[in-house]
């Protein structure tokens, strides 16, 4: 009984990874997050926008606290960074961006 629930808890902790490609659903931009060199980060993989260079960072600093992760994301209408905390499920990551006083709540899914 008890390495069956040690099982589905390990099942329920790997679902819940940050690792994969994510859509943002804007420009058809993909983001690819993985660990590099002992961090994580998320780089951009494919866009429609101008704006967006291939392979630049735009998710740093990410460290796991409980199940949500925090960090720093890349805003590059504004061009600057800003505070996110993500939450990861299956098939998408519910990311909470934190600019100064405003906040936004944005949705990306699972590409692969």
């Amino acid at each position: 009984m008890l390495t069956m629930l040690s099982l589905m808890m390990y099942s329920l902790s790997y679902s819940q990874t940050i690792a994969g490609v994510w859509s943002t659903g804007k420009e058809n931009t993909t983001i690819q997050v993985l660990q590099e060199g002992g961090e994580w980060v998320g780089k951009i993989k494919s866009s429609d926008n101008d704006q967006a260079t291939i392979g630049k960072v735009i998710l740093k600093d990410l460290e796991k606290q409980g199940n949500i992760w925090t960090g720093k994301l890349y805003v590059i209408k504004k061009q600057k960074w800003v505070d996110v905390k993500i939450s990861p499920f299956e098939s998408k990551l519910e990311l909470l961006v934190s600019a100064g006083s405003s906040k936004k709540k944005v949705e990306w899914k699972k590409v692969k």
